[in-house]
């Protein structure tokens, strides 16, 4: 039964296994009570669990702003469905919404201006044009290539006869000047394409140098292709190096000189040369001769090295770098671009609404790094408090905007160069011309002119809100009273609070049923399962089930603090009061359905006809005490209306710091594990192990018991037929 030995019993004739089987029923009776008393505990659980569902279920739908069907809501208790034409047409270049306390009928708008912000906006384009260097006829060789990358398309450019004087063509004939532009202007529209007349990217020179820049509207990056021919240049034979100090020179520099006494072999000698070429991006390497070979791994730049008056020479490995740009340089602004790489030395300062903004564009690392880039600058400006602008870069027409953050002519940006550096008007190219200033929302309403700095306000009970487009255009608005959606809305209210109410009565009021005059219907142990059908042990724990929070004095507590509040008079700011039966909402006289509302709609409806603020007010009302003055809570709800009182109590009783949660925990946080009920739980467990491992020995008992039994019956019954045979005794 509690073991899974196998054993050998009833070989004296005993059928041992059925009586220790007899013995241990009646020992296991305690395992079965405990059993039984940790299945009511995890019922219990689980009724917590459910009325925390129903609660759950009732604020979501009811209480929650973020529901469409809150009574904490006053946009759902407005009294007024509004049309809007323009024209004689429907128009949604507005949006209107309508208090209770707004004027029913037809309005008219008239706008003349909408809010605008106030706006810089870069003069010229951010980034200059791509300065390469000027072209010699050897700048490239035949088959060579660069890449373009224009709006996030790479194509290859190679260096073909478009770009030779000869054809076929041939090393050091490359076109030169404006003939090597139109060359490469014509490859990259052929590859790209054009908008209409306009180039992609646009060749040009400046000052004899060759210049790349993006048209308007685009983006472009250039990245190296194909280099041919670039070789490793072989030096001199280092095999009888060793004694003698070794001299050389890079790129025309002054001379190095390994002394004699720093190396032992031409293995120690290599490693003293490529500690000095680190620095210059230059490395060396001994080839099977003996002999030095020197690789340059600088993309911009050739390199030499002199050695007893002889230059090794090695080509830049980047076929961008023949003309004279770097590896992937973009048409954009560089934002981790340093103050320093922006031509920014000293102190830069400026102004914005006040705000002084100062930047040592000197300031360097420990790695000798330029500390302040360009990004540090936009994102200082954006947060500074006070400044109120908000700083971007816009990749597509590669300028900077900046905007102010509220909107109306209040809004206006102030901003002033400080330094000699001009870093607003230079940097960011704002000035007049970019400048488009802040403007009011400017309209007419029923007849009186006015403005307003936001394109959303309230007049009268009105909220109306104005659409970029809606400048220059006349509004009829007519708002026409409708109470059936806030009679609809209360209703729901109703039924769904009655469904909360129902689940705590049947938790709080059913008691636990008996199956006899003395006994409860307790769960059912394996035993019992084992005599009983499927359907009758359903209804059996169905019914012991049951119960499980009859009297519970934290649901109890629950419904008495909704039942008060629901029915104490809610304080209107006027100083008048209104109450739930004053709309017609009153509590059921049957004692079946104790503390559920019902509904008198005539005089609901009468109410939101005449008292529609009021009623708004009764729901929605909100007080200035926090919810979180534990002291003063009874205060604040007294302060509320209905809806915020439900919401404060309901978030209150489940809250983690509630005796609800205490008790029976919030599922999947770790107050699950702090709970009571889970630790009642796990102490039960633990008391069920406990009595297992007891039962395990007290049958191991017993059949050690009974196997020295069936051995001392075994030897007597032997010794007796001993005796027998002796005395002739035995079986004829």
């Amino acid at each position: 039964m509690y073991t899974n030995r196998m054993r050998m019993t009833g070989l004296s004739g005993l059928d041992t296994e059925s009586m220790i089987n007899q013995l241990m029923r009646a020992e296991s009776l305690s395992l079965a009570r405990l059993k039984q008393k940790q299945a009511l505990l995890q019922w219990k659980q689980e009724a917590y669990v459910g009325i925390k569902t129903s609660i759950n279920t009732f604020s979501n739908t009811m209480l929650t702003m973020a529901s469409a069907s809150s009574i904490r809501s006053k946009s759902n208790f407005l009294g007024y469905t509004p049309t809007i034409k323009s024209g004689g047409l429907d128009s949604s270049s507005i949006s209107v919404r309508a208090a209770t306390s707004a004027q029913g009928g037809t309005h008219s708008l008239v706008v003349t201006s909408v809010a605008k912000k106030d706006v810089y906006v870069s003069t010229d384009a951010a980034n200059k044009a791509m300065v390469g260097n000027a072209i010699s006829n050897s700048s490239f060789k035949p088959g060579e290539s660069i890449r373009v990358t224009v709006d996030g398309t790479t194509k290859e450019i190679v260096f073909d006869k478009r770009f030779f004087t000869d054809d076929p063509p041939t090393e050091g004939n490359l076109k030169i000047g404006a003939d090597f532009n139109n060359a490469l202007q014509a490859a990259i529209d052929t590859a790209f394409g054009k908008d209409g007349a306009d180039s992609k990217v646009t060749v040009g020179m400046d000052a004899g140098k060759l210049t790349l820049s993006a048209g308007i509207g685009h983006t472009f990056s250039v990245s190296d292709g194909t280099k041919l021919g670039t070789k490793n240049e072989t030096g001199v034979d280092i095999s009888g190096a060793v004694g003698s100090d070794f001299v050389f020179s890079v790129n025309g520099g002054a001379s190095i000189t390994i002394g004699a006494g720093d190396f032992t072999d031409t293995d120690s000698l290599l490693a003293k040369i490529n500690e000095e070429l680190k620095d210059y991006k230059i490395s060396a390497s001994v080839n099977s001769d003996s002999e030095l070979v020197f690789t340059n791994t600088n993309a911009n730049s050739a390199a030499k090295i002199t050695i007893g008056g002889t230059d090794y020479t090695m080509e830049q490995t980047s076929s961008l770098a023949n003309l004279g740009l770097k590896n992937n340089a973009s048409s954009s602004f560089d934002l981790n671009a340093s103050l320093k790489e922006l031509g920014m030395n000293g102190t830069v300062q400026f102004k914005i609404n006040g705000q002084l903004f100062t930047f040592d564009a000197d300031a360097v690392d420990s790695d000798g790094n330029a500390v302040v880039k360009m990004k540090d600058v936009i994102a200082e400006i954006n947060t500074k408090a006070g400044a109120d602008v908000k700083v971007s870069y816009d990749t597509f027409t590669n300028k900077f905007r900046m905007e102010s953050n509220g909107m109306g002519s209040a809004a206006a940006i102030d901003w002033e160069d400080l330094s000699g550096h001009n870093f607003m008007a230079d940097v960011f190219k704002f000035g007049a011309a970019g400048h488009t200033a802040a403007t009011d929302a400017v309209f007419t309403l029923d007849g009186v002119t006015t403005s307003r700095d936001s394109n959303n306000f309230t007049i009268n009970g009105i909220t109306i809100t104005l659409n970029q487009d809606a400048a220059g255009k006349t509004f009829d608005i007519n708002l026409q009273k409708d109470t059936s959606a806030v009679s609809d809305l209360v209703k729901k209210f109703v039924t769904e609070y009655n469904k909360l109410v129902d689940d705590l009565n049947k938790a709080t009021k059913t008691a636990r049923p008996k199956s006899d005059s003395y006994n409860y219907y307790e769960p059912l142990t394996d035993e019992e399962r084992k005599e009983m059908s499927e359907k009758d042990i359903e209804l059996w724990e169905e019914k012991a089930k049951s119960g499980m929070l009859y009297r519970d004095d934290i649901l109890q507590s629950i419904q008495s603090q909704m039942r008060t509040m629901l029915y104490e008079a809610v304080k209107l700011e006027d100083g008048t009061s209104i109450s739930l039966h004053q709309i017609g909402i009153t509590t059921s006289s049957s004692l079946s359905e104790q503390g559920k509302l019902v509904i008198d709609e005539a005089k609901l409806t009468k109410a939101l006809e005449e008292r529609s603020d009021d009623v708004a007010e009764l729901f929605t009302k909100s007080s200035s005490i926090s919810s979180s003055n534990k002291s003063q809570r009874n205060a604040r709800l007294k302060d509320e209306g209905i809806g915020e009182r439900l919401f404060d109590i309901l978030t209150w009783a489940t809250a983690t710091d509630s005796p609800f949660n205490a008790r029976a925990g919030i599922a999947g946080v770790s107050s699950e594990r702090n709970s009571d009920m889970y630790k009642k739980i796990k102490a039960q467990e633990e008391k069920i192990s406990d009595m297992m491992s007891y039962l395990i020995k007290r049958e191991n008992h017993y059949y050690q018991m009974f196997s020295k039994l069936e051995a001392a019956m075994n030897e007597s019954n032997s010794q007796m037929a001993a005796l027998q045979s002796m005395l002739g005794l035995g079986a004829q």
